[in-house]
């Protein structure tokens, strides 16, 4: 059973530090936002060292406690409301790192088959690279959506698999116990109440409880000749015997009763490329972000494809007033076609995002479209009129876009396919942390040294 000593033996705490600033570097606007004790980044990070130290002091002296989350409604971009705990920093930190340990701790003991908030190869890449093998032979299929996932675990149930992973009387065990019974207060309101059932959608730790949860009802598909996919609450059975598949969903339906879980309707669905009377019959079907088609061929989802696009205008937005400036056309087209291939190229999330749905994507009709509506964005930004109009390809014909250097997605994924090029978004990511973090470093240097002067100067003038 695991203890704490095994967790400062998987990752030191202070690791878990440089997780927690890594990930408000590489999104800076997230370094603004404050915390349930309502501090910024910047404001933590002016003690950091003092922060660091309390925070060892009290989990080894086993006298650690977790503050109250502060609960935020948040609506995405698809209209989904979203309830999301945020921590403050020093619990972020402790969080990152119990969620990290048990992550190395249990790795072996996870399903080879559940692919979310895992180290290693095990990943969306892999779980995707998977399904588009298993889809070319397989015909039948099962969908799966656990229907509000995270805000419906049950504490008492967790606990009793914890208390078989982890030893009960170890500090530990209670560490995590008083995550899973996080206490919150909503926005505007000091009042702290305690949750009964879910775990804090948020919190990095969540991630790992949310797997442990789940590990049972991944194993027990083992018994079944079926091909299962689990990624968070998505699930995704492929098998060659309608039967079989048939039997494993059963299973996989009665185990989500039995942990007191709901399947979402709308997202629960069996279906088949060929005719049977229990399957649905499809052509097409869209899972993790892809359109998978019964001949073979992957595409974007409607909404990855307006992502990407969204990725390119963005870019251009940004250098308006750059191309504003600029004389000619031929300037401004430079300007234009450099901010498209530094998006591709140079930013470490949105390069990450195109290049991983270049690598699945094999529909070179779907990518060749999308290439002329990129196309038509450097041409509407260059000739700085809306909306884009087909004769204005006579002023700027694409062999001229592609003479100035514009990136063809149809090229780069060819390029993936042939192994010519690789994702080299975790190289490129860390060598741009170092780089913003020394910079940081140096300004924050720069502005101590400043302080001091100023203190000697105004104690001269006293």
């Amino acid at each position: 059973m695991l203890t704490l000593k095994d967790c400062f033996g998987a990752i030191p705490l202070e690791h878990s530090v440089i997780d927690v600033i890594n990930k408000l570097i590489f999104t800076p606007r997230k370094a603004y936002t404050t915390s349930s004790d309502n501090q910024t980044y910047y404001q933590f990070g002016g003690r950091i060292l003092t922060r660091i130290h309390h925070i060892l002091k009290h989990v080894h002296d086993h006298s650690y406690k977790f503050k109250p989350c502060k609960k935020i409604i948040k609506k995405t971009k698809l209209n989904k409301i979203r309830e999301i705990y945020l921590s403050c920093w020093d619990d972020k930190i402790v969080e990152t790192w119990l969620n990290d340990s048990l992550n190395i701790l249990l790795s072996s003991w996870f399903s080879k088959h559940t692919y979310a908030y895992r180290i290693g190869e095990l990943g969306l890449d892999s779980c995707q690279d998977k399904i588009t093998k298993v889809v070319q032979f397989c015909r039948y299929f099962v969908k799966r959506d656990v229907s509000q996932y995270f805000y419906s675990i049950d504490h008492e149930l967790l606990l009793k698999m914890l208390s078989e992973l982890i030893d009960p009387n170890d500090y530990l065990f209670k560490l995590i116990s008083d995550r899973i019974r996080f206490q919150y207060c909503e926005k505007g309101n000091k009042e702290v109440k305690t949750a009964t059932v879910g775990v804090p959608f948020g919190s990095p730790l969540s991630c790992t409880l949310s797997n442990i949860f789940l590990t049972d009802i991944d194993k027990s598909m083992r018994q079944f000749k079926v091909y299962y996919f689990r990624y968070a609450d998505d699930v995704l059975i492929a098998g060659v015997d309608p039967d079989e598949v048939l039997r494993a969903a059963k299973c996989f339906d009665d185990s989500v009763v039995a942990l007191k879980l709901k399947l979402k309707a709308s997202h629960s669905v069996n279906f088949s490329f060929v005719d049977h009377p229990q399957f649905e019959k499809v052509t097409k079907f869209r899972h993790l972000g892809l359109e998978y088609l019964s001949d073979g061929k992957i595409k974007l989802g409607v909404e990855k494809q307006r992502k990407i696009i969204n990725f390119f205008k963005r870019e251009l937005d940004k250098r308006k007033y750059q191309i504003k400036k600029a004389k000619g056309i031929d300037e401004k087209l430079k300007i234009t076609v450099e901010a498209v291939n530094d998006m591709v190229i140079n930013r470490i999330r949105s390069a990450a995002i195109v290049d991983y749905y270049l690598k699945h994507v094999n529909d070179e009709v779907q990518l060749r479209n999308i290439d002329r509506l990129v196309a038509e964005r450097v041409i509407s930004a260059t000739l700085q009129k809306k909306p884009f109009r087909p004769h204005d390809f006579r002023r700027i014909p694409f062999k001229k876009l592609r003479q100035f250097g514009l990136i063809s997605l149809l090229h780069r994924n060819r390029l993936h396919k042939h192994g010519h090029l690789k994702i080299s978004f975790l190289s490129l990511h860390n060598e741009l942390v170092m780089k913003r973090y020394i910079e940081q470093m140096e300004r924050r240097k720069e502005r101590i040294e400043h302080m001091r002067m100023s203190k000697k100067i105004k104690k001269r003038i006293l």
